[in-house]
């Protein structure tokens, strides 16, 4: 799979008035580069290697990726791009089996959180908050649902999208 296929461009844009359909407000005037990407295991140091030679290399500033197929045996520093805070949720801790699991890559000139409440639904999801500011932030996350998910992981899944969708999210 092509990587430049991957790459979105957010501008988040000053205004003084609530944004259509969300009734919130960004407040600032930058753009972020997002990547987002099916890895199918980043277990493999030939994949990290080419993500991360990508990733530095192409201005990027928020990455999500889905399928990672980590595990508590890899350690955050395997998984590392420099320059980035990683926000990891491995399938491990939501229910048994391989594959799956989450990651989000922020970069460190913007400032982030993990998002504790968000993360604490048993989903396979991952969630940070990005502070503009001292006051003002917003949520981005990063989602998977299996196939063979069942009903209630579905559920906590729809649910914490629900909870994140009442703030600012990207």
């Amino acid at each position: 799979e092509d990587l430049k296929n991957n790459v979105y461009s957010v501008n988040i844009i000053q205004t003084s008035s609530p944004v259509e359909n969300s009734g919130s407000v960004f407040v600032c005037n930058s753009s972020f580069n997002c990547f987002f990407v099916n890895a199918r295991s980043l277990g493999n140091y030939l994949k990290m290697d080419e993500l991360r030679s990508y990733v530095l290399s192409n201005n990027l500033h928020i990455i999500g990726i889905v399928e990672t197929w980590l595990h508590d045996g890899i350690s955050d520093s395997e998984v590392s791009i420099p320059g980035f805070t990683i926000y990891r949720k491995d399938r491990s801790i939501v229910k048994t089996g391989k594959g799956g699991g989450v990651i989000l890559y922020v970069h460190n000139s913007l400032s982030s959180t993990d998002a504790k409440d968000l993360n604490s639904f048993k989903t396979e999801s991952v969630w940070c908050r990005i502070y503009i500011d001292k006051v003002k932030s917003f949520l981005v996350g990063c989602c998977y649902r299996s196939q063979q998910a069942p009903d209630d992981e579905v559920n906590n899944l729809f649910s914490v999208i629900r909870l994140a969708s009442k703030q600012q999210v990207m």
